[in-house]
């Protein structure tokens, strides 16, 4: 999926404003499109009073086109685009897969400001993040441990 940023002025926020979604249309069907505000810009999830499986045909891995208005995409700043393709471009089954990946990928990507609603972040805290999981990783290879799932 392409790297999108939904408006944060045209959204309905719900849950006291840490969740958010958007009108959409999905192969024609009307949905719509849900985000948490630390969500990778190429994640969407997909909301539909209609069972879209059954009412489009769709099996897993079919390609879908997801139609949302102009007014609904906020742009993305060359430096956010280049910060998307670092941490997810090749990669997007890692954010399910790996809650060691997604947590580490959400907290840079709050800094680099390439997640839905970009983050504050001062430079302390992702150098504390930043060095919290060096720390992990040496004690890990220190001590023989290889993570296999990733």
């Amino acid at each position: 999926m392409t790297p999108v940023r939904l408006s944060c002025e045209s959204t309905l926020a719900f849950d006291f404003g840490r969740r958010f979604v958007w009108p959409a249309r999905l192969n024609g069907v009307g949905v719509w499109l849900y985000r948490w505000p630390t969500a990778p810009l190429s994640v969407v999830e997909v909301l539909s009073s209609t069972h879209l499986r059954k009412g489009l045909g769709l099996t897993d891995g079919a390609s879908v086109t997801i139609e949302v208005e102009e007014a609904h995409i906020a742009p993305i700043g060359a430096s956010a685009l280049l910060g998307w393709v670092l941490l997810w471009l090749g990669r997007p089954a890692l954010f399910y897969r790996s809650e060691r990946y997604r947590r580490h990928a959400r907290t840079t990507g709050i800094y680099l400001g390439v997640t839905q609603c970009r983050g504050e972040m001062t430079h302390m805290a992702f150098l504390r993040h930043l060095g919290g999981a060096f720390r992990r990783f040496a004690g890990r290879i220190a001590t023989g441990y290889r993570d296999r799932s990733v």
